[in-house]
């Protein structure tokens, strides 16, 4: 499977985290699959060729609103498929639909002023995945998805809870903290509470510490430096998020560059 992600720096990190490309070989002998990583993250799905499943479930062809996954999940491609998405970040799914989808949803279904079957169509017509990648910026450009969604606050909370060390008390990320109100936000827009916000967003920067230096620090060291209180609570912490422990985690990243250096 081929993945193409890209970080387009004009259009505001608080609504639109990565628009991504996905894509297999019409000669492939089978399926493909690859995990991706449980990041709260919901995504607009367009199938341009195919189709995909989702944790072993076939989707729809349709243009399709996903749902957050706070855990890792699966997903497989069928021989000569190829799916473009515009990712989301945490919450803002909500803010833009008025609810949060619980499985994938087509888009023709929920309330939106935006008209998705234009974009879907669009990217029919382009030949090729930097003209798709462009169209999509367009798009996203001239229907205002570069404006704040979430509530300010909340928004302001969601950055700091990322841009922290993990084992701070919320009231230290917030200096307006109020514990009813941040609770009912988060099931709101994210389902989760924040503690378990807080858990997840941990683990995913000791899962970037590993991908970009997978043997630069020992797991007891990134345990303490992020805040764990030995090496026992991040593999459990890892695992419940992952599935897979953070052992696991660099052993398929280191071979993963072995085999790029090899080939």
């Amino acid at each position: 499977m081929d993945l193409t992600l890209l970080f387009p720096a004009a259009l505001t990190a608080q609504t639109v985290q990565a628009i991504w490309f996905a894509s297999t070989d019409s000669q492939a002998p089978e399926p493909a699959e690859r995990w991706l990583r449980g990041k709260a993250f919901s995504a607009l799905v367009f199938t341009l060729k195919g189709q995909f499943a989702l944790n072993g479930v076939l989707q729809s062809t349709e243009p399709l609103l996903m749902p957050d996954y706070t855990e890792a999940a699966s997903i497989t491609l069928l021989p000569d498929s190829q799916l473009v998405g515009i990712c989301l970040q945490p919450g803002v799914a909500t803010a833009l639909f008025g609810q949060r989808p619980e499985a994938a949803i087509p888009l023709k279904e929920l309330e939106s002023p935006l008209d998705w079957a234009q974009l879907e169509n669009t990217l029919l017509l382009q030949p090729n995945l930097w003209r798709q990648a462009l169209a999509v910026y367009r798009w996203l450009k001239q229907h205002k998805l570069d404006q704040e969604y979430l509530p300010e606050p909340f928004a302001t909370l969601l950055q700091n809870i990322a841009n922290s060390s993990g084992d701070e008390k919320l009231g230290q990320l917030d200096s307006f903290f109020n514990p009813r109100t941040i609770e009912r936000q988060f099931k709101q827009y994210i389902g989760i509470s924040p503690k378990r916000y807080q858990q997840l967003a941990r683990v995913n920067r000791v899962m970037d510490q590993l991908r970009h230096e997978p043997n630069a620090m020992p797991l007891t060291d990134i345990a303490h430096h992020m805040g764990y209180s030995d090496q026992a609570h991040l593999s459990r912490e890892f695992k419940a998020f992952n599935r897979i422990t953070p052992k696991q985690y660099r052993t398929i990243i280191l071979n993963r560059d072995s085999s790029s250096t090899s080939a």
